[in-house]
């Protein structure tokens, strides 16, 4: 996901492939953090997971970014 980030913003990488990969991320995500819920549901692993999630979603979001204002 993130190489994808990256990659997109130096041109090597197609809008609708980082849109795509953006979506994938959001449904894989979500069904990881489903899934550590049920199988663990007396631990914080689920919260965790989705810390995680956000964060690496946000980094994401951040490396297709040109401007370096933007990226401070």
């Amino acid at each position: 996901m993130l190489a994808t980030a990256e990659l997109y913003n130096s041109g090597g990488r197609e809008h609708q492939e980082y849109i795509d990969t953006n979506q994938g991320w959001q449904i894989k995500s979500s069904v990881i953090g489903s899934n550590l819920r049920v199988y663990y549901p007396n631990t914080y692993l689920g919260e965790e997971w989705d810390t995680y999630a956000n964060l690496a979603l946000e980094f994401y979001l951040l490396a297709a970014q040109d401007s370096m204002e933007v990226k401070n």
